[in-house]
């Protein structure tokens, strides 16, 4: 008897997690199997091994998940303030290196720093979480490769959750996919009235606004810690 009963809970419990997977509706999306959050030294371990990675260039913008993710600027969804850095594989590095069978122009991964036991920001590298990244390409035939990876990318993700496409001085073409998690992937193809034209893969997660905005409360807070009993020119 204690046998079955423990056999059906265990049906029971295989059950519950079938169904959270499908209401999930599918795996988290990851750069490189980077886990989204990790620190700076983690993240960048999933680099092909001698490839030349440059320390945190600190960066005053920063924008929400969409606007990183569809090459926007607005305004009243950014956050101003030293939040944290990018760092890039140098030129030398990139030699060889592909993603999906395309050389690769530029490889970007964006942090953020993370807060102490005080709530202020700890502006080192070991403090930092993953937060977005992307690869830039630069195919000798756009059209063919472009039309390539959205085949690949469909058939890695589902089906496009999010197309636009903008023909003002530059012509934009967007793509977006969401994963479990909250997870994210966009295809951005960019063509200059010059003849230059770039692709970008680009990956992000939802959590990703939260790590920033706590990361500006944490920038309000030291702002005001400073500013208390200051009163230098008054």
């Amino acid at each position: 008897m204690k046998k079955a009963v423990l056999c059906l809970l265990v049906f029971v419990m295989l059950l519950a997690s079938c169904f959270a997977y499908a209401e999930d509706g599918a795996a988290p999306i990851l750069f490189r199997g980077a886990e989204w959050g990790s620190t700076f030294d983690e993240a960048i371990k999933v680099l092909p091994e001698g490839s030349k990675v440059r320390d945190l260039n600190t960066t005053e913008y920063w924008y929400s998940v969409d606007n990183l993710l569809y090459n926007e600027s607005v305004w009243d969804d950014s956050y101003k303030g030293e939040l944290g850095g990018y760092t890039y594989v140098q030129s030398s590095s990139l030699k060889g290196l592909q993603v999906a069978g395309y050389d690769i122009e530029e490889l970007k991964m964006y942090f953020v720093y993370t807060t102490g036991d005080d709530g202020l920001l700890i502006k080192d590298s070991d403090h930092t979480a993953f937060i977005y990244a992307y690869y830039k390409l630069e195919p000798k035939d756009p059209d063919a490769a472009y039309e390539d990876l959205l085949t690949k990318l469909t058939k890695l993700y589902g089906d496009v959750d999010v197309r636009q496409t903008d023909s003002s001085y530059i012509v934009y073409e967007q793509n977006l996919w969401d994963g479990g998690n909250g997870t994210k992937v966009s295809l951005l193809r960019e063509d200059y009235p010059t003849g230059s034209h770039y692709i970008y893969i680009k990956y992000s997660f939802d959590g990703a606004n939260d790590l920033m905005k706590k990361a500006y409360d944490a920038l309000v807070l030291e702002e005001s810690v400073n500013a208390s009993s200051n009163v230098e020119g008054l």
